[in-house]
């Protein structure tokens, strides 16, 4: 049993514990679930790290969201209301959801410098210097 006063995020948390405790499918390797580009294109990824949630493409109508912390409902909620339909909960430990976040977000960075690497430039620049 988990203890109460022990935090929900911690990586301490025994993973398979917790979705059990919470009747939700435990995930072992996030690595079998392709990682959703609508998910990170509508989430930044401050909040998909302070969340400590990541999405993982469609299967059918629900989009797989790999979740450290299931008694987040509060962020569970914001998440559907920017990107759109409902999830479906996979309890993972902390750091692969982390590593998970990192990857998907890093990815993401890679074919946006590759797509525009002159508009990249520019944007980058203007943030820098306050422009518009």
């Amino acid at each position: 049993m988990i203890d109460a006063l022990e935090p929900v995020g911690d990586s301490s948390v025994d993973a398979p514990a917790l979705a059990e405790r919470f009747h939700l499918r435990y995930c072992s390797s996030l690595d079998e679930y392709a990682p959703s580009a609508d998910f990170t294109a509508k989430v930044p990824i401050t909040l998909a790290r302070r969340f400590g949630m990541i999405g993982m493409a469609r299967l059918g109508d629900r989009m797989p969201l790999a979740v450290s912390q299931p008694d987040r409902l509060d962020a569970v909620d914001i998440l559907e209301r920017l990107v759109g339909g409902p999830f479906e909960l996979l309890v993972a430990r902390t750091e692969d959801v982390n590593n998970t976040i990192n990857r998907c977000y890093q990815a993401r960075i890679s074919r946006t410098t590759r797509a525009r690497p002159a508009n990249f430039m520019k944007t980058c620049w203007r943030a820098k210097v306050g422009h518009r």
